[in-house]
């Protein structure tokens, strides 16, 4: 036997070994399945080919491969709905391999431009009632969702993604196609993006109340486990992006009272910013900051921090100090600390201490540098500056922040250090642009930028 026969023999028992195909009673199913497996193996080998060899021919070719396996494994067969103990059957299998198939050949009509066609194809393989499995059944249901966020369908496409939502029930395990875990959990936040970027007020709404009673069920199914922990956390952001300001703040509260071990100051600082920004509850916002802030750790660190911004904004500046000088003897992360002395400066600024200000912002921006903060305050220099007229340190401070913006991008591509980075320089060129060009040190700086980027 050839080598490559070999191969061909070993990858056929292999995909028989993955779908369970290892005989029984029904002996005429059980070789049409292995018919239906070799053949969609061969119609992979073929997709290789094309990927090798791209042109039109092949393309086709490899199209009519597929369909060929989904003609002969049609779903039609299957009764409906299919009873519980044949959902791992000879039968079912057989339409895994045909709707596996299906999908193949989606996405060569979808790059041959033929969308429609890979629309209809992938519609043809979805039945409600059918258990292909977590690994088909997500890739099928997400292509088709991305088909139609293609083809501006937002409404079709967020049915879809529905679809995978919808068949989550107690007593699922990892492996199970509706377990609700990480991958699950992020339909949610990619249907309230399509809700919002349709522009469509109804859609949205009907799009909230749809993962509203979907995250419900979720949290009532999987108490006190996994999956309603993170599934209360991803309901906290996504009823956040949609305005439903009254659901996220039940949802972090729950995060905070149900799962004690959790770090639940976490969830209670994010209802803070709720309370307060959009629910109109400052008094309730303020208890919990105060609270926080006369903890422990962390918790302690950033309630405080928090408490301190509170504060600022409603200009209490006489309850800012204390609140400072406590804050200055805990024990706190180079983010925590950069971020403590940006907003110290802010108070020593409210004050009319320039010089105070200035030597908070400067202490951030020398010793945690490629933090946010430490960036952040040196921005706040360089505004300052401008605001005086001093246009000489300006272009010194924004030099400064242009190197350490650049470095980070250098040393964490991707990451969202990086993208804090990015925007940070965006509004250091929107300051520097309005600079006078005649300065000589805002001359220099502007003819080095190019090249900063350049390097970065």
């Amino acid at each position: 036997m050839s080598a490559r026969w070999s191969l061909a023999a070993g990858a056929l028992a292999f995909t028989a070994l993955l779908t369970g195909a290892c005989g029984g009673k029904d002996q005429a199913l059980d070789a049409r399945l292995y018919t239906a497996q070799r053949a969609h193996w061969q119609a992979l080998r073929c997709q290789e080919r094309l990927d090798i060899y791209p042109n039109r021919s092949l393309a086709e070719a490899c199209v009519e491969r597929y369909l060929a396996v989904a003609r002969d494994c049609p779903l039609a067969e299957l009764p409906r709905p299919v009873p519980v103990e044949e959902r791992d059957g000879l039968a079912v299998k057989l339409a895994r391999v045909g709707a596996m198939a299906a999908l193949g050949a989606a996405g060569i009509q979808w790059e041959l431009g033929e969308r429609e066609a890979a629309i209809a194809g992938l519609r043809g393989t979805l039945r409600e009632d059918l258990p292909l499995g977590a690994q088909a059944e997500r890739r099928l249901r997400s292509t088709l969702a991305g088909y139609l966020r293609e083809t501006d369908r937002p409404r079709e496409a967020i049915a879809v993604y529905a679809s995978l939502l919808a068949p989550i029930a107690p007593g699922l395990v990892a492996g199970d196609a509706a377990y609700p875990d990480a991958e699950l959990l992020a339909v949610p936040a990619q249907m309230a993006d399509l809700a919002l970027a349709a522009g469509d007020s109804l859609l949205v709404t009907e799009t909230a109340g749809l993962l509203g009673g979907a995250f419900a069920r979720l949290a009532r199914d999987y108490a006190g486990e996994e999956p309603a922990f993170q599934g209360l956390l991803a309901w906290a952001d996504v009823a956040l992006r949609l305005d439903r300001w009254a659901d996220a703040d039940a949802a972090l509260g729950a995060l905070a009272r149900d799962y004690p071990a959790r770090e639940p100051w976490r969830a209670e600082l994010r209802r803070v910013r709720l309370l307060a920004a959009h629910l109109g509850r400052p008094a309730e916002a303020e208890a919990l900051l105060v609270k926080l802030a006369a903890g422990e750790g962390e918790a302690a660190a950033a309630g405080g921090i928090e408490y301190v911004r509170y504060l600022l904004a409603r200009n209490r500046l006489a309850e800012v100090t204390p609140q400072l000088e406590r804050l200055r003897r805990l024990e706190m992360r180079h983010e925590e600390r950069a971020e403590l002395l940006y907003l110290w400066g802010l108070y020593e600024l409210r004050r009319g201490t320039w010089d105070g200000a200035r030597q908070r912002w400067g202490e951030a921006a020398a010793e945690m540098a490629y933090t946010p903060f430490g960036m952040e305050a040196q921005l706040a220099v360089a505004r300052t500056w401008v605001e005086r007229g001093e246009t000489r340190f300006a272009a010194r401070a924004l030099a400064r922040l242009f190197e350490a913006c650049r470095r980070n991008i250098r040393h964490t591509p991707g990451s969202e250090l990086a993208g804090i980075s990015l925007a940070l320089e965006a509004r250091a060129d929107s300051l520097l642009g309005t600079l006078p060009a005649s300065d000589e040190a805002v001359s220099g700086l502007l003819a080095r930028r190019h090249l900063v980027r350049e390097g970065s």
